[in-house]
């Protein structure tokens, strides 16, 4: 059995997407200076999602882990890029 560290990408991806989305909430007057921060967080999110994918585990429960990390990191980065096209836009 190969280590494929699923629990801790997990729980990564879960601390990923709290974050993105109270930094979305609490720039709801700053939003032209935390752009940056947006694509930070979605740059982070791209490796975490990159890193899930790569270690793909063998047993089914950590599947559903892996394939749940994913899609926490997919729709985060969706956030974070709809934000910096609508800041951007707005300023």
């Amino acid at each position: 059995m190969k280590k494929d560290r699923t629990f801790w990408l997990f729980g990564a991806a879960l601390l990923f997407v709290v974050f993105s989305y109270a930094e979305f909430i609490a720039s709801v007057h700053t939003y032209c200076e935390n752009r940056w921060q947006m694509i930070v967080l979605a740059i982070c999110g791209l490796v975490l999602a990159g890193f899930a994918i790569k270690r793909w585990p063998e047993h089914l429960f950590r599947k559903v882990l892996s394939i749940a990390t994913i899609t926490m990191c997919v729709a985060a980065i969706g956030e974070n890029v709809w934000f910096l096209v609508w800041a951007t836009l707005s300023c």
